[in-house]
């Protein structure tokens, strides 16, 4: 090369640096022999300095070293850049040496071809489906001259990121259901997956069998009971070959809406009966509360008179409840209530009742039997305390009182005699009619019709008649 200058100061000492740059490993050589060169510094003086040099080039160091943190189960992808050293292309082969097992995946080209002096990338994956530190090697060598250059690599995974966010939404009691396909890669073994999720309203089988190289899928169900606009839940599936499988589950639950619209008829002073039937899904003893929306007393009610309905755990899918409700109108006309079933646990249940009440129809005959009283219940079904007048269209039946004051919702039996003439004709008929002018619609009447049936005492004979003469 070109001769170099230096200046050197009287009295100075001057130092510099001889650079060794093989290209070959001296054992690659024909020879196996060092490199020879000479460095020869002519001296102002007249005289000059020789060095000999001799140079043997090692195997080469690492190229470069490359860390990396990556989540489980998911595709990275590693670049690595390679130089040609050579004035003259160079085909490498690529040698990917790892120590791992079946659950780490590492792929990439075998071979890359570099232009004289320039560089190329080169890439390769790697993916481990458990946690684990994973180092080795990429070796890039000629096979022609034997050279070679490589990369040292540490791969550490982390826990594995959620690998998908499923959406499940759904009115309250009732499935709303979903599929997640997962897929052995393992070639030749056969796993089983442990399957556990953080919610008691999410349903999963306790594991999932995948034959090797298949996949399957893993069946999920929600039933919620409370409404809950926005939850999420996290179910993960695991085992030793593949490790962790999490997955997050999106949960809504809508109200329920109404149940159903319950009817009902009665006559004014009467009251109908329904059996109301539900399903219940709480797996622990649970206790419901009825409530009205009316806050005041209404003509609908629970048929026992408390509020409250008990009951078992659900076994199997769900259970059946029942509870009774009474329809009992103070007025003429349709009423309308709507009626919670309610649970902090178990959710709520809506109804809607729609009671129709209509004029009393005439009842009986009741049979009394001569001399005989008959105590004829009646309700007063009005809000308010009410006088009701008592009159027989026949003389020989007879009310214990014309008329009576009756507190509100109180039942009192009216006492109806029966003492025949003489010259009765058997049997005697005869009516009894209560009365009312209806509260709040003072010139407007009601009336209860009874048919009384008069008979003869067997044992006795007419001894009332006889009495009567």
């Amino acid at each position: 090369g070109q001769p170099l200058i230096i200046d050197i100061k009287p009295g100075d000492t001057a130092t510099w640096d001889v650079q060794y740059h093989p290209i070959v490993t001296t054992k690659n050589k024909p020879d196996q022999q060092p490199d020879k060169a000479s460095l020869f510094i002519p001296l102002p003086t007249g005289e000059a300095r020789l060095y000999n040099l001799d140079g043997t080039a090692e195997n080469p160091v690492a190229a470069g070293d490359i860390n990396r943190d990556v989540r489980c189960k998911t595709l990275h992808t590693e670049k690595i850049v390679v130089h040609n050293w050579l004035k003259e292309p160079q085909h490498f082969k690529v040698v990917r040496n790892f120590n791992v097992d079946v659950s780490t995946v590492i792929k990439g080209l075998d071979e890359i071809d570099v232009p004289a002096l320039a560089s190329r990338d080169y890439k390769f994956t790697f993916m481990s489906y458990k946690e684990v530190k994973v180092q080795g090697t990429v070796t890039f060598t000629n096979e022609k001259t034997k050279e070679y250059l490589f990369y040292n690599c540490a791969f550490k995974t982390l826990p594995a990121a959620v690998m998908e966010v499923i959406q499940l939404r759904t009115p309250v009691r009732q499935r709303a259901r979903a599929e997640i396909v997962v897929e052995n890669p393992l070639p030749n073994k056969p796993i089983t997956l442990n399957v556990k999720v953080d919610s008691n309203e999410v349903q999963v089988p306790p594991n999932l069998q995948i034959a090797a190289a298949s996949e399957a899928k893993l069946p999920i169900t929600y039933l919620p009971l409370l409404v809950k606009p926005q939850a999420t839940a996290k179910l993960v599936m695991t085992c030793a070959e593949l490790g962790e499988f999490p997955y997050q589950l999106q949960l809504t639950a809508l109200p329920a809406g109404v149940e159903k619209t319950l009817a009902f008829n009665a006559q004014l002073g009467s009251a109908a009966l329904q059996t109301v039937r539900f399903q219940y899904f709480q797996r622990s003893n649970v206790d419901f509360q009825c409530k009205f929306l009316d806050p005041k007393p209404t003509v609908f009610f629970k048929a026992n008179g408390q509020n409250n309905i008990k009951l078992p755990a659900a076994t199997g899918d769900s259970s059946e409840g029942s509870f009774e409700l009474t329809f009992e109108p103070n007025r003429l006309g349709q009423h309308k209530e709507t009626l919670t079933l309610t649970s902090p646990v178990a959710g709520d249940y809506v109804y809607h009742l729609v009671g129709n009440c209509t004029e009393p129809q005439r009842q009986g005959p009741v049979d009394i039997k001569a001399g005989t009283t008959a105590q004829i219940p009646f309700k007063n079904v009005f809000s308010d305390t009410v006088i009701f007048s008592l009159s027989c269209d026949a003389p020989s039946f007879m009310v214990g009182k014309a008329q009576e004051a009756i507190p509100s919702k109180k039942q009192v039996n009216f006492a109806v005699s029966f003492k025949p003439g003489a010259d009765e004709s058997f049997p005697v008929r005869g009516k009894l009619v209560i009365a009312c002018n209806i509260p709040g619609e003072q010139d407007k009447r009601m009336e209860w019709v009874y048919y009384l049936k008069g008979v003869k005492d067997e044992k006795g004979g007419n001894d009332a008649a006889k009495g009567r003469k």
